[in-house]
């Protein structure tokens, strides 16, 4: 345990870690633009929020390019990458919305 608090120092300067957050930034501009072609708006981080949790076409397109097997995790990295959209209320509004007509439509699924 004691290795781990010697270590916390040197995480952020691993080159490695630099390396895979540069990628990461990097796709997420490229994602953007795709965003920016399909829709033909602007895009911010509120706009590519909600389009990926909104469009299974999207979340799947995110998953695959960057390595992410689920979407809670993509969430999470798009969360961590975007701190300000935690206290969004547009995000946290529209994403209730969307999550709650997906289980009613895959409750509907399973009725049947």
């Amino acid at each position: 345990m004691e290795d781990i608090q010697n270590i916390k120092p040197y995480l952020k300067t691993n080159p490695v870690i630099i390396l895979n957050e540069k990628d990461f930034d990097i796709f997420l501009l490229k994602f953007g633009s795709l965003l920016f072609l399909l829709n033909n708006k602007n895009v911010n981080p509120t706009l590519l929020f909600i389009s990926i949790v909104k469009d299974e076409n999207l979340q799947t397109i995110f998953k695959k390019m960057s390595g992410i097997n689920t979407l809670v995790e993509v969430l999470k990295v798009v969360l961590n990458h975007y701190p300000n959209l935690i206290k969004s209320k547009i995000v946290k509004n529209n994403t209730m919305k969307i999550l709650k007509a997906k289980k009613l439509k895959q409750n509907k699924k399973y009725d049947k």
